[in-house]
């Protein structure tokens, strides 16, 4: 249940996903390890996080994190908090972030409070938030050649040659518009908070269900960000002109776009449950995060 803090049943194992360059990853990453053994629980981890350890017998490949973890935590920043929710995607494996970068709008605590933080997602007494994850697939000649979950947002992007792209974009059956523009980023509403507010997008509360569509310097002006409905499917067709394009997924995964090419966004059923610490609202985080005033013009 959404900001609830129920308490769920004992963690048995938990899957540890680190980005080892970030500085006191490693000790970060003992430190969780040293706490979870001393709970009674398995430790297992994603390759690279299981080398930083210096025990491969705990490694894990995406399938084996699935199949066993009761809990994910990743170690790092807002980038592993994407990494870790698209190991888990489709399943029920609440996440729980440990900030060690700079926002951090999708982690839960900074390592200053990791080893409680922690220690109250074992024990089941986090709030959990359901976010809603959009299903990309990208098809090509009308047959589908690769699909994936993301949890902020997939974006249509130019190369390097400074040249405006024509994308035909359709909400279910119904034509909308074509963008003239760099490239279109099509968001959900966690990652409203990401590229799409750089790019002049709405900031979207992450209970709801829905889907933006900011477009990257548009030549029209007029063309402004849209929110759809979660429900609905989204479709890009590409018209490149000859000209390099990539489709990016959570800022982390790229394929070519070739001429013709066409996305398709939808809200569909995936989710993940994201743990939060229960003494910061979405509200609180935006306020810290932004840095945005609370002082009234009157005192």
């Amino acid at each position: 249940m959404k900001g609830r803090g129920a308490r769920r049943r004992k963690t048995r194992t938990v899957a540890l996903v680190v980005n080892a360059v970030k500085r006191g990853a490693r000790d970060a990453a003992s430190e969780i390890a040293r706490l979870v053994a001393r709970r009674g629980a398995r430790l297992i981890a994603d390759p690279g996080t299981a080398r930083l350890l210096g025990d491969t017998r705990i490694s894990r490949d995406d399938r084996g994190i699935r199949a066993e973890a009761d809990l994910a935590v990743s170690v790092g920043g807002d980038g592993t908090v994407l990494r870790a929710a698209r190991i888990i995607a489709g399943s029920r494996i609440p996440l729980l972030g440990i900030n060690l970068g700079g926002l951090g709008f999708l982690t839960a605590s900074a390592r200053a409070g990791a080893r409680e933080c922690v220690a109250a997602a074992l024990a089941g007494r986090c709030r959990s938030e359901e976010r809603m994850m959009l299903e990309v697939s990208l098809a090509r000649g009308g047959r589908e050649i690769c699909s994936h979950a993301v949890l902020n947002d997939a974006v249509i992007s130019k190369g390097a040659v400074s040249r405006l792209m024509a994308l035909d974009a359709f909400v279910g059956e119904e034509y909308l518009v074509t963008y003239v523009s760099d490239g279109l980023i099509i968001s959900s509403p966690t990652g409203s908070t990401a590229y799409s507010l750089s790019a002049g997008g709405a900031l979207v509360n992450p209970d709801m269900d829905a889907i933006m569509l900011t477009p990257i310097c548009p030549h029209m002006l007029t063309n402004r960000p849209m929110i759809v409905p979660g429900s609905k499917t989204v479709r890009v067709r590409i018209s490149t002109r000859g000209r390099d394009a990539a489709l990016t997924l959570d800022g982390q995964e790229s394929r070519a776009l070739l001429d013709g090419d066409e996305v398709a966004v939808s809200g569909g059923g995936t989710r993940l449950t994201l743990l939060a610490s229960p003494r910061r609202t979405h509200y609180q985080l935006l306020r810290e995060k932004l840095h945005w005033g609370g002082r009234s013009l009157h005192g």
